[in-house]
């Protein structure tokens, strides 16, 4: 067995440079091997019995080199940055280190999440644009505040957030017309049309979406006048239920959960069921004081 080596972080940039470079040498390769076997008298080929005609080097150059007006390997590179990305004078400090400080709480907010649980549920990064890292300059200065209470927004809510107007077949018909109609109170939230900053890259799909950020109280707002043209099913699929662990019984996990759940509840929790479907445990509050536990339906075979 060979022994593992292990390389500088230089050495590993250069790897992956490399890599890189073979990676686009061998489309172009590709590329030039499909022009030479694409059949004749297709495409731009010249037909039977004509002259290839002899290739412009201009025209066979690269893709166009993508707008940089940033320019981060010139001098001044931190005031374009901040005049182009965020529409702000370059001398501005106060800003730049306002920024800094969102992105530092979204970190918090981030480590919370995975330590803790969510630290805040309306909480978001408000700007498209990152910092630079010498931005944080100050940051010892700054101290994270999410003890504010905060509550999730209901499943329906959430989808108005984040789904396109052309999405909306996935929410209730009767607030189509929200995401639709010129008079609707939050129809500046779902535009037809915006700006993608390449910001330096080659694909739209590489870019920055500037799409408008979500006003939580408009939203909310609005979608409280419309709550009572929901159906009955659709009122229950836009609400918040218990939380749900499903485990096969013969899942290697299975005994540890039940024991888990019979000694933080105190309750008795049986569950003799031998079917192939999972058993359900129901936690009945954020922190359990109670469970209940289901076997459902034997599956047929």
């Amino acid at each position: 067995m060979s022994t593992p080596q292990t390389f500088s972080g230089e050495r590993t940039r250069e790897m992956a440079r490399d890599a890189r470079a073979e990676a686009m040498d061998f489309t172009n390769q590709q590329q030039r091997m499909q022009s030479i076997m694409q059949p004749v008298g297709t495409g731009n080929q010249p037909q039977i019995g004509q002259k290839r005609k002899a290739v412009d080097p201009a025209e066979s150059s690269e893709e166009e080199e993508v707008h940089d007006e940033v320019r981060l390997y010139e001098q001044g590179w931190r005031e374009r940055y901040y005049a182009s990305k965020f529409d702000v004078s370059p001398s501005d400090m106060d800003f730049r280190r306002k920024v800094a400080e969102a992105y530092m709480e979204g970190l918090c907010w981030v480590l919370r999440y995975y330590y803790q649980g969510c630290a805040s549920w309306d909480w978001f990064y408000p700007y498209h644009y990152a910092p630079f890292a010498s931005d944080f300059d100050r940051i010892y200065d700054f101290k994270p505040d999410f003890s504010k209470p905060t509550a999730p927004f209901k499943p329906l809510e959430q989808l108005m957030c984040v789904f396109p107007a052309a999405s909306r077949k996935h929410i209730p018909e009767t607030w189509h017309h929200l995401m639709t109609e010129i008079d609707s109170p939050i129809i500046d939230f779902y535009p037809n049309d915006f700006q993608i900053d390449l910001n330096g890259k080659k694909f739209a799909w590489q870019g920055v979406a500037l799409l408008p950020f979500v006003d939580e109280d408009r939203l909310l707002g609005t979608l409280s006048e419309v709550q009572d043209k929901l159906s009955e099913e659709e009122k229950h699929r836009n609400s918040l239920g218990p939380n749900r662990i499903f485990i096969g019984t013969q899942h290697p996990a299975y005994q540890l959960f039940e024991e888990i759940y019979n000694h933080e509840g105190g309750a008795d929790v049986t569950c003799t069921s031998t079917a192939r479907w999972p058993t359900a445990w129901e936690a009945r509050s954020p922190r359990t004081a109670w469970w209940s536990c289901q076997a459902l339906p034997t599956a047929q075979p």
